[in-house]
């Protein structure tokens, strides 16, 4: 018996090896593998990472839909500087039963803090983007000369529509009566004194 030992270990062995080249080289299955509808990623288009939205303006928001239903979805405000505290402490705004059509009109709250923020829309996030007063998102462009600023403060700028925007953005108001302040695009905005009687 101990004259057939060696031979029995080397043909376990032989074997064993020619058992796992065999099961290597066999064709792998490429059956494509089925996604639940859950589980499809969804791509936010508007806002996206770095982005400077302002208090109390409207913004188009933009999502993509690849394969999902069109169900109702909610929209979460996430404040970054609470995520660690649990979603519940963390979300500064919610709106409910949104169509999932791809955009949205959404229109920033104006009591928010500034600071940093991402939208849940259905259930996938946006990036991180800053919120800020219309007088800080246009100082934090004004002074930049790289395209992306100045496109941002232009925008930022259009949006003023009256004598109220323009002083909140910090621009000059000039002493008359009644008051008036100017955009550096050139536009005058007479303050309503009608208001005030």
């Amino acid at each position: 018996m101990k004259r057939y030992l060696p031979l029995i270990i080397v043909s376990v062995i032989v074997f064993g090896l020619a058992y796992i080249i065999y099961t290597f080289n066999q064709p792998k299955n490429n059956t494509p593998i089925q996604v639940p509808v859950d589980d499809i990623k969804n791509t936010v288009i508007f806002p996206v990472q770095g982005d400077i939205l302002v208090k109390g303006f409207p913004y188009h928001l933009e999502w993509e839909i690849i394969d999902a239903p069109k169900e109702s979805i909610a929209i979460f405000l996430i404040d970054a500087s609470l995520e660690q505290q649990g979603e519940s402490v963390s979300i500064s705004d919610r709106v409910y039963d949104i169509p999932n059509i791809g955009t949205y009109d959404y229109s920033i709250p104006t009591n928010l803090p500034e600071g940093t923020y991402k939208l849940r829309i259905g259930k996938m996030d946006s990036g991180y983007f800053r919120v800020l007063s219309l007088r800080d998102a246009i100082s934090d462009c004004m002074p930049k000369s790289d395209i992306k600023s100045k496109t941002q403060c232009d925008e930022l700028i259009s949006m003023i529509d009256d004598y109220e925007k323009c002083t909140q953005a910090g621009f000059p108001v000039i002493e008359s009566y009644p008051q008036q302040c100017r955009t550096p695009d050139g536009r005058t905005f007479t303050q309503d004194i009608t208001a005030d009687n």
